[in-house]
């Protein structure tokens, strides 16, 4: 399955989604559900996802102390953000409306999280 065929997938999870990115080998997919307004401009929105690698990459350093990091999570006035690593500094993308079951939504993304990181591994 390819990155297009995963954000689709994820956006089929719940209507909150709004959107998702992948963003693999340093080439981003995203895909924002039909009808929703950006929040972010494009600039914007890489920027993001750049301080979001930078991120991960200070939670991976404390792994040997506090284990595996598998998804960050961030409240903010108009979404939530959710951060789960695809390996490397591989990540997944996911931003909804904060009224969601951000928990429910989160355990399905770990499903697929774990399928792709497969897909990642099989290559």
């Amino acid at each position: 399955m390819d990155s297009t065929d995963y954000c689709k997938q994820i956006l089929s999870i719940n209507p909150k989604i709004r959107y998702v990115g992948i963003y693999l080998k340093s080439e981003l997919t995203n895909l924002i559900r039909d009808g929703v307004m950006p929040i972010l401009t494009v600039d914007e929105t890489m920027s993001s996802i750049r301080a979001a690698v930078i991120r991960w990459g200070s939670r991976k350093s404390l792994q040997h102390k506090l284990g595996m990091p598998h998804f960050e999570m961030s409240r903010y006035d108009k979404v939530y953000r959710i951060t789960l690593s695809l390996g490397e500094s591989n990540l997944l993308l996911v931003s909804t409306d904060v009224d969601c079951d951000i928990l429910e939504i989160e355990s399905q993304l770990e499903i697929i999280q774990k399928k792709i990181i497969g897909e990642l591994e099989n290559e």
